[in-house]
């Protein structure tokens, strides 16, 4: 007999705030009803669990690994426990704590719960103290603070305790009073001036003429005489025309296309007296009509701009949180500063104590010489739904409302600038504009010439021409045809996008026929972007049948030479690299891949194949491999050279080869005429080469390690910056010795030294020079009983100006612990020379040992060494 279930409110998993304690509460009312119900089978409580978690939540249930099977109920609740489990920070929360002030209309007991609930996490000893002082600090009462400062050692009971007589004091009391007192009180109402009704007759700031035009405004495509720009005459140029004269010429302007917009934009952008900014307001029930207003600033403030609504009704206004204050703000793209109005100040001064800073930023109200009313400003955390930043805000003496830049609404996640498009109602009469590269502040003046004539370069995604990249398939492999992924319903929408871009792109398109292999896909927002997904296709079976071109890419030791006396730099980045190169026709059928909306298929070159690094690689490298001062690794192309002209000239060649093979960039990453630049992991400068300081960060942040897994990744990055600290291999052996089998994981003081010193060596900041073959190079080695170390030198003939190369170490194994030191010493000097073999062949160099046997030994040929040592010996020889 079937049985109703009782209805039960699913988890929301959607809304991410406070995300943690909502999960917490769910599942302790779920079980809760597990108990009324009496329900004991783990297999009856698990298909409960997931049916009343909700769609949103099971679709994120079912891509968490380790979730058990049918009848492992303690599995489930484990996997949602620990993905909905707060990840907190500890010195962040504390702060929180502290910021929070009682609300104007929340009771002592509402407070005292909230205040509970972000000390939550802040992992205090005594928590009833610190809950106390924050009452005593945050609350509305100045009865109630003052009775605690009376009373130190009053309890939180007992504060508690009196602070709810004073509220029921104070309810009865004013009952009375408002009984007695009362008066009719009259609405209010906001009253909003119609512009159109008090605006007298305007002056066109364009023509000059009457304002607004019949038809189209005369100085539409004409040029200035005075500033050469278009769209105004010569008696309204802004860069002409004094201050006074210009609040006379600026009226407020109805703007119905999206052409006078952008020359509107462009002239206030492009004035050297002021800046204009323009604020979009809602005038007229025509759907197709704007109102343009402008507020302008001094050339050494800021600007303010404000979207109230569009032409689709739609307001720009969100709710953020200021030191954990709930206020509403506009949102303005465009402005550079952030505002808050005297409303909102007062509700933040009553909950927290700001001071204000004074302003040297005047703002100007359009047409007038008057400078707005600003009060001061304040720097105050900020918290959207899914972000927290730190901003300035500057406290003006109105009532217009809040408004936060386009800076703030971006870092806190609020605004796409790749979102913003205008809209109008009738057709573009002009060429759209190209768009520039992102980065195109950062280049060099002098290379603007350079950048314009190859300004197609940084858009879009090329293709060689050509050529067409072959995959070499093994036929006695079978083909495969995997099962497809579910893609999680939320992701499904963004996956249709990515498609349709690369299907826009001629990337990828769809299946038409019969195929031999399918794969599945793998999504997941992109890091720096969560909006979009990056598409992941899983070649590993099909990779399996794929035969790699083993093409060698260049080294670290390869840029060392070539990098020799370089002083000036740039990068350039490939814009997805491999999608540049086409697949013949062949090559695309082992490239097939599942989705929701079918079977698609690669035309290009796609991430993921075994062989496509080592065949990119190969075709950039022959692209550009006649050119001197330039050399790739991958997608990244560093050009450099020893002065200015020379490197100006390598860069055009560079680009110049790229345009025949039409190649394009990512504008974003590239770099440009750099005294230093980050490349393959390093930091190249015309001193040498040195570490990437956040790579150095990153190792630094590190805690001593927990057990073997993490001491070997330690160790493994440590190991990256190893020729930049000396005896690496001595100074890690108490570590390398806890990572060996049948050996017990205990952090003793002598793995806490070795650590210690490692950070500190990270600290030292080291810098190697390039490799010179003209220079006097010297190798001093040295040998330890556990490790090899040795230093490779160079200094300037008749010259003391030795500067280190590069620091070689290596560890020593049990049976070479056993040597004499003597051997050891011996086993160093042929260490140092097969280390540095790819510097020292072919050169004179002087070897330095601390062991003054091994002169005698080496430099006679007639002495009898042992065995080994005479080994080593032949062994330098050949």
């Amino acid at each position: 007999m079937a049985t109703s279930l009782p209805e039960f409110a699913s988890f929301d998993a959607e809304n991410r705030e406070n995300i943690e304690i909502r999960w917490q509460r769910w599942f302790m009312r779920f079980e809760n009803l597990l108990i009324a119900l009496d329900i004991k089978d783990k297999k009856r409580k698990r298909a409960l669990l997931l049916y009343y978690i909700g769609e949103s939540t099971l679709n994120i249930f079912e891509t968490l690994p380790e979730t058990g099977t049918e009848d492992d109920y303690d599995e489930a609740c484990q996997a949602l426990n620990e993905h909905f489990k707060p990840r907190k920070n500890t010195s962040f929360e504390i702060f929180k704590f502290r910021k929070t002030n009682q609300l104007v209309d929340e009771t002592l007991d509402q407070y005292h719960v909230r205040l509970v609930q972000k000390a939550k996490y802040c992992e205090f000893s005594n928590l009833d103290t610190e809950i106390k002082a924050q009452i005593e600090l945050g609350t509305n009462s100045k009865q109630l603070r003052r009775y605690a400062f009376r009373k130190p050692k009053l309890t939180l009971a007992e504060l508690l305790d009196y602070g709810r007589t004073l509220e029921t004091v104070e309810e009865d009391a004013s009952g009375i009073e408002q009984n007695m007192n009362e008066t009719p009180m009259k609405d209010i109402h906001a009253v909003r001036r119609n512009p159109a009704a008090t605006t007298p007759k305007k002056i066109c700031f364009f023509c000059g003429l009457n304002w607004p035009h019949v038809n189209v405004c005369p100085a539409k495509g004409k040029t200035c005489n005075h500033c050469h720009k278009q769209n105004h005459f010569a008696r309204c140029c802004k860069s002409k025309i004094s201050a006074g004269q210009r609040e006379s010429k600026f009226p407020q302007k109805s703007n119905e296309r999206r052409s006078q917009v952008k020359q509107i934009d462009e002239q206030g952008t492009n004035s050297s007296s002021d800046e204009y900014v323009y604020t979009i307001k809602k005038q007229t029930p025509d759907t197709n009509k704007v109102v343009l207003t402008s507020i302008t600033t001094s050339p050494t403030g800021g600007t303010v701009n404000e979207v109230n609504s569009d032409c689709r009704k739609r307001n720009f206004y969100t709710h953020i949180k200021i030191n954990d204050i709930t206020i509403r703000v506009n949102i303005d793209s465009g402005a550079s500063v952030n505002i808050i109005d005297n409303t909102s100040f007062e509700k933040l001064t009553r909950q927290n104590n700001i001071h204000l800073m004074k302003s040297k930023i005047k703002l100007f109200a359009f047409a007038t010489n008057t400078p707005l009313d600003i009060k001061g400003y304040f720097e105050a955390s900020v918290e959207s739904g899914t972000k927290i930043t730190t901003a300035q805000f500057y406290v003006i003496n109105t009532d217009a409302g809040c408004l936060i830049s386009g800076n703030t609404a971006i870092d806190l996640g609020l605004l796409k600038l790749n979102k913003i498009a205008f809209v109008t109602s009738r057709p573009e009469t002009h060429q759209p504009k190209k768009n520039a590269p992102t980065n195109s502040k950062s280049r060099p003046k002098r290379l603007r010439t350079l950048f314009s004539k190859y300004d197609q370069l940084f858009q879009g995604i090329g293709k060689v021409p050509d050529y067409k990249v072959h995959l070499h398939i093994d036929k006695t492999v079978q083909p495969t045809i995997q099962k497809a992924r579910r893609i999680p319903f939320t992701m499904r929408t963004k996956l249709s996008e990515e498609l349709r871009r690369l299907e826009s792109l001629d990337i990828i398109e769809s299946v038409t026929g019969p195929t031999s292999w399918v794969s599945p896909i793998v999504c997941f927002p992109k890091p720096n972007n969560p909006d979009q997904i990056r598409l992941c296709v899983d070649m590993r079976i099909p990779n399996k049948a794929i035969s790699r071109e083993r093409h060698p890419s260049p080294t670290t030791e390869d840029l060392i030479e070539k990098l020799n006396g370089a002083a000036y730099f740039s990068k350039l980045d490939l814009s997805s690299g491999y999608h540049q190169l086409e697949l013949d026709e062949a090559s695309p059928d082992i490239t097939t891949f599942a989705t929701h909306e079918g079977l698609k298929i690669y035309k290009r070159l796609n991430f993921g194949t075994n062989s496509a690094a080592e065949i990119f690689q190969n075709v950039i490298q022959t692209t550009f491999q006649d050119i001197d001062g330039c050399i790739n690794i991958s997608d990244d192309i560093l050009v450099f050279a020893k002065t200015q002209h020379e490197h100006d000239m390598t860069l055009e060649s560079v680009l110049q080869r790229a345009n025949e093979k039409n190649l394009r960039f990512n504008g974003d990453k590239c770099e440009f005429d750099k005294p230093s630049i980050t490349f393959y992991g390093h930091v190249f400068s015309k001193q040498g080469i040195s570490p990437c300081p956040k790579k150095i960060e990153a190792i630094k942040s590190l805690k001593p390690s927990a057990n073997v897994s993490e001491l070997r990744s330690y160790l493994g990055m440590i190991t990256y910056c190893g020729r930049f600290i000396q005896d690496l291999a001595t100074l890690t052996a108490p570590l390398r010795k806890l990572t060996k089998k049948d050996i017990k994981y205990e952090w003793k003081e002598s793995q806490q030294r070795a650590f210690h010193t490692l950070q500190e060596r990270l600290n030292e900041k080291t810098t190697l020079s390039y490799f010179d073959p003209s220079k006097d190079t010297k190798l001093i080695v040295d040998a330890s009983p556990t490790g090899l170390a040795a230093i490779l030198i160079q200094n300037t003939p008749s010259q003391n100006d030795e500067t280190v190369v590069a620091y070689g170490s290596r560890a020593l194994t049990e049976v070479e612990q056993r040597y004499s030191q003597t051997e050891r010493e011996a086993l160093a000097i042929v260490f140092g020379c097969e280390h540095f073999r790819l510097f020292l062949y072919g050169i004179h160099f002087t070897i330095y040992t601390d062991h003054k046997p091994l002169v005698s030994i080496f430099q006679n040929p007639n002495s009898h060494c042992p065995a080994r040592l005479e080994r080593w010996r032949l062994r330098l020889q050949s």
